[in-house]
């Protein structure tokens, strides 16, 4: 097993609920691959360090949103180093961040961008879904709010921007799923620039594991539950928050040498199934780099750098990635993936 493997198959282990781990396993087992990314770099530790500050104010009509999906979030980047546990040890990639172009953003997903502004509680934790994005592939990212005026003591620090919620508050998760029931992978990255001590300001990434139909609605899924003596939940609370997307970002297809297409938007890419050749024994994609018109690239991943944020494979065997940053969609002029025989493919328009 390779460091990568080693390091997405681990933190599949550590994030994933109990429920939605049994979920995706049993959906893995019986149809798709599910891919994994990142890992906590050090043990998780609570609370969440926040950054005090409020809101900025920025100048284009979405920048807010726009800085907080494709910006730094305040987080830092993370580089190269080794991780121990469990008596196996791994090199854990490094993650870079980049500060958004709010009119390049504004330009491309401007007229797409929603607001939903609609709240739910859970044992006294408070959800806001904010402002969502998505693309005609279902890849998106939606932000929100968790609001608990005793204090985000619960919040924890899981390593790459990511937190999760300690054992020892009853508020457990925030899930996405579609009233249909299909599952989405997804991940959380807290905003840094906008957190205080009683406000947890965060990006789900998502990406779907089945296409989406036409007016299917989302939920956002607030849960939580309480251990009773006997080590099981005594009580249990569940809140949604429901929207239904009707404007979806564009994207654009790229197609190699061999015939594979890809279809790329500002906030992901999805590479039509049957991904590549998925039959080669332990082959995984390493290497997925994007160049512009301009000479400069964005190594989504590569050797020792992962710069996606969700990666899976939906039922049907397509690859979707989700990335950490804007992607200018009107000057690429290549996408490059390594092939299961050693030979990078080049994608074009």
């Amino acid at each position: 097993m390779t460091n990568k493997e080693l390091f997405h198959e681990t933190f599949s282990q550590l994030h994933a609920s109990d429920t939605l781990y049994e979920e995706v396993i049993e959906m893995a087992e019986n149809r798709g691959k599910r891919r994994y990314h990142m890992l906590p770099k050090a043990a998780a530790a609570c609370a969440l360090a926040v950054a005090l500050g409020g809101i900025t104010v920025f100048a284009a009509a979405h920048g807010d949103f726009f800085q907080s999906i494709f910006g730094t979030k305040g987080q830092e980047n993370v580089e190269v180093h080794e991780v121990e546990m469990d008596g196996q040890s791994w090199t854990a990639p490094a993650r870079e961040w980049e500060t958004a172009d709010e009119s390049t953003a504004e330009h491309l997903a401007g007229e797409y961008t929603a607001q939903i502004g609609d709240s739910v509680t859970v044992y006294g934790y408070t959800l806001t879904v904010d402002e969502y994005l998505i693309d005609e592939n279902g890849i998106g990212a939606v932000t929100y709010t968790l609001t608990n005026p005793d204090g985000l003591a619960g919040v924890c620090d899981a390593g790459y921007g990511e937190y999760y919620m300690s054992p020892d508050v009853p508020m457990k998760e925030i899930n996405m799923k579609s009233t249909n029931g299909k599952n989405f992978d997804h991940r959380n990255i807290v905003d840094q620039t906008q957190t205080t001590d009683t406000e947890l300001h965060a990006v789900m990434y998502f990406a779907p594991f089945e296409k989406l139909e036409e007016g299917e609605e989302i939920q956002i899924i607030h849960s939580g539950y309480e251990i009773g003596e006997n080590g099981k939940a005594a009580t249990e609370e569940e809140q949604r928050i429901t929207f239904t997307p009707d404007s979806f970002v564009p994207s654009d297809t790229y197609t190699s040498e061999a015939g594979y297409t890809a279809h790329i938007s500002p906030v992901g890419i999805l590479f039509d199934a049957p991904v590549f050749e998925r039959a080669v024994p332990g082959w995984t994609t390493q290497k997925l780099i994007i160049t512009y018109t301009d000479g400069s690239v964005y190594q989504a991943e590569d050797t020792d750098i992962d710069n996606i944020i969700v990666g899976c494979y939906s039922m049907d065997g397509a690859l979707l990635e989700v990335f950490n940053r804007l992607v200018d969609t009107e000057k690429i002029a290549s996408v490059t993936v390594n092939g299961p025989d050693g030979e990078d493919m080049v994608f074009t328009k």
